[in-house]
């Protein structure tokens, strides 16, 4: 039940040092219903490598901790390092809905890595903390930039929840970012941009 997604359970990259892409999803996708334990993404549970959005992605994400539109955490291992971003002079836009208790994102449930020209318009919800509508947790590392959240809310029921990240780590980066939609913590620390921002 970990690492479940919609095109890869695990993206593990290439040619680190080539940076080839692996995964290219192109005009409009739907991966339906991506379900698991932990780590659940439209196109992949985990992503240490390279995955190139141009269109729309569709996809309905549920797990309990780490879910993601795109990949349920977007991370580094090693020579490789995760990359989800829009196309040269584009967005790609992720749709849909993303479901966890825990780390809930509509790009990534959990980020330390690089995400860059992505639109979110999924609803996000995190039944108890970090909910964001990128990333649940942009961490240590993490780079958020040129991304969008809009139209669908952000919602968590305890614990925060931001327009972009529901918690920005200690070394982590958000820039040049948009938030259009409602950002809701019930119980909890709520914030536009994020709910909570270490330096």
């Amino acid at each position: 039940d970990s690492y479940v997604g919609g095109i890869a359970g695990v993206n593990l990259g290439g040619d680190a040092a080539a940076s080839k892409v692996l995964i290219i999803c192109t005009e409009n996708n739907s991966t339906d219903t991506v379900e698991a334990n932990q780590y659940a993404g439209g196109v992949a549970g985990a992503n240490v490598g390279n995955i190139s959005l141009s269109g729309q992605l569709q996809s309905s994400v549920t797990a309990t901790d780490y879910a993601g539109g795109v990949a349920g955490i977007n991370t580094t291992y090693n020579a490789y390092k995760g990359r989800i971003y829009g196309a040269e002079n584009t967005n790609g836009t992720v749709l849909g809905s993303v479901n966890a208790a825990k780390y809930a994102g509509g790009v990534a449930g959990t980020n330390s890595a690089e995400i860059t020209r992505v639109e979110n318009h999924a609803s996000v919800r995190a039944s108890t903390q970090y909910a964001g509508g990128i990333a649940g947790v942009n961490d240590a590392g993490g780079k958020i930039s040129a991304c969008v959240h809009a139209q669908n809310q952000v919602y968590a029921t305890n614990g925060e929840a931001g327009g972009i990240a529901g918690n920005n780590k200690k070394d982590a980066l958000i820039e040049n970012v948009q938030v259009r939609a409602a950002v809701t913590a019930a119980n909890g620390t709520a914030g536009g941009v994020t709910a909570t921002n270490f330096r």
